[in-house]
């Protein structure tokens, strides 16, 4: 689950809240409370119990999920290929976009990246081309690349996506490791989360497997992108910044950005 700062689990807020209600927990959290700003009140020790509940209800919506938008200008999906076993290919998809969902509870937490398959370039027109048709994406028969997670997991800052990919009309289960490079704000105000991913598919496995002794089967992806904090959820709340905006360079050499 996706650790955020707050005074403790939100989790056990119905617990702590029915044992005050109940009146079988004095010396609870809320309690300590009460004494401090209304020592001796008889009509606050009446309706404690309310203030009790209103505090809990507080306190547990800065654990609601926070969903951001997969910004495109600041997304990269890079991809290398063997070529005939000399050298590697590189080749980029620049129309991409998605959203990825954070909170506290596991089951509320989601990502999903769709990827505009025409969008492919390789810095080569007549080998784009190829790329897009029927002996490689077809992308007039299939436009889009989507993964939809069915589970989103993290340690901290390590997320680990599990889904389903659709690529060339073939869906394969996969999973996705991410890593969270930080939660800062923008040039602009707007609340941002970063994220980077490595990861490989089998083109073959989707049914892609024209030149088979020219183009490698393996195909290494690299995935970077930003994500802006939903409208409604930044009205809603502010997630606490931890840690800066920006980490330094020498997370490219830890990730290996560039490798196939």
């Amino acid at each position: 689950m996706c650790t955020v700062d707050v005074p403790f689990e939100s989790s056990a807020l119905p617990y702590l809240v029915t044992q005050q209600l109940a009146g079988s927990r004095p010396a609870g959290i809320f309690s300590p409370m009460m004494q401090t700003f209304f020592p001796g009140d008889p009509v606050i020790g009446r309706i404690r119990p309310l203030i009790c509940l209103l505090i809990g209800v507080a306190l547990a919506n800065t654990g609601q999920a926070q969903t951001f938008e997969i910004d495109n200008d600041h997304t990269s999906l890079v991809f290398a290929v063997s070529h005939s076993g000399l050298s590697y290919t590189y080749g980029r998809f620049n129309k991409c976009s998605g959203q990825i969902t954070m909170s506290e509870t596991e089951q509320d937490q989601s990502f999903n990246f769709t990827v505009d398959a025409e969008s492919i370039d390789t810095n080569n027109q007549l080998r784009d081309d190829h790329l897009k048709g029927p002996e490689f994406f077809d992308v007039r028969a299939f436009p889009k690349i989507e993964f939809r997670s069915v589970k989103l997991s993290n340690n901290e800052d390590d997320f680990t996506a599990e889904g389903t990919l659709e690529m060339h009309g073939v869906k394969k289960d996969i999973t996705i490791k991410l890593t969270k490079i930080g939660i800062g704000k923008g040039p602009r105000g707007k609340t941002r989360a970063g994220f980077f991913s490595k990861f490989s598919v089998k083109r073959s496995d989707f049914g892609i497997k024209s030149l088979p002794t020219i183009i490698g089967n393996e195909i290494a992806i690299t995935l970077s992108f930003e994500g802006i904090l939903k409208p409604q959820a930044a009205k809603q709340s502010e997630l606490q910044i931890e840690g800066s905006f920006q980490r330094t360079a020498e997370l490219q050499e830890e990730f290996g950005i560039l490798e196939p």
